[in-house]
């Protein structure tokens, strides 16, 4: 084919279509190839993203497992889990500080067991843990009302049944179905609102914990003392400064001429 060949309309029409589609395929085949863990932080940079972020979110994508979630029950919230992935690997030391604060964020003693490489701290259905996850460290918080819940559906439920029975009766009494099925919605919104305020409690204070220990684990470590280091030679490190009363500490800080002439 020459290059001063001239197309018709519908060898025009046929180019175009055929070179879209070829286009197509080729974006196809690149995006289905994806992108690295670098590619991706690079990619999140340009974006104002923290490449520790992405690297966190990636390997948490990567493990099936959502961030978040709920169990529901005929529209109704059971339960809530949170998940997040830490930097460091796990230690006795991180696990220390995250019962400490899950005891006091949800006001629970609860008890700690270890279960393989798995860290676990429970309080009846309140489950906190962190095992590893890769290079990291995968935190979980998991927490469910079933049980409490289920007294509340399973009444609404015998009520909507027995108001649909004494509807259909024929001689039955007119003033009973319209009650039953009072008590029946009553007990279903009473336990959807208390459910719903409940789950929205434990899920703030599970972002919160999980917002903490994130914090803490890309905080940096204080450096170890050597073991033949005395308390006395860790106090002498403080700065000294701290120790002088306000006008000993403004005389420290006056000019050496100054001083010198006093």
């Amino acid at each position: 084919m020459t290059d001063g060949r001239r197309f018709s309309t519908p060898e025009i029409q046929e180019v175009f279509s055929r070179a879209a589609a070829a286009q197509e395929r080729a974006d196809r085949e690149s995006a289905d190839l994806g992108l690295t863990l670098d590619e991706l932080q690079a990619a999140g940079v340009e974006a104002g993203l923290d490449p520790v972020h992405i690297a966190a979110a990636a390997r948490a994508v990567a493990s099936g497992e959502p961030d978040e979630g709920r169990d529901v029950s005929f529209g109704i919230p059971m339960g809530v889990h949170r998940a997040a992935t830490l930097e460091f690997s796990p230690s006795d030391a991180l696990w220390d500080e995250i019962v400490a604060d899950v005891r006091e964020t949800f006001a629970a003693r609860g008890r700690t067991e270890r279960i393989g490489e798995a860290r676990i701290w429970r309080n009846g259905n309140l489950r906190v843990s962190i095992q590893p996850a890769g290079e990291g460290t995968r935190l979980r918080l998991r927490t469910n009302r079933r049980n409490d819940t289920q007294g509340l559906l399973t009444v609404g439920a015998v009520n909507a049944v027995m108001a649909a029975v004494f509807a259909a009766m024929p001689n039955g009494d007119p003033d009973t179905a319209p009650l039953l099925a009072v008590v029946a919605v009553f007990s279903l919104a009473f336990a959807w609102i208390r459910q719903s305020l409940w789950v929205r409690t434990r899920e703030r204070q599970m972002d919160e914990v999980a917002a903490r220990v994130q914090r803490l684990t890309r905080a940096p470590r204080p450096a170890v003392s050597d073991s033949h280091e005395s308390n006395s030679d860790r106090a002498s490190e403080e700065p000294r400064i701290q120790l002088l009363d306000p006008d000993r500490q403004q005389e420290a800080n006056a000019p050496s001429s100054r001083r010198v002439r006093a």
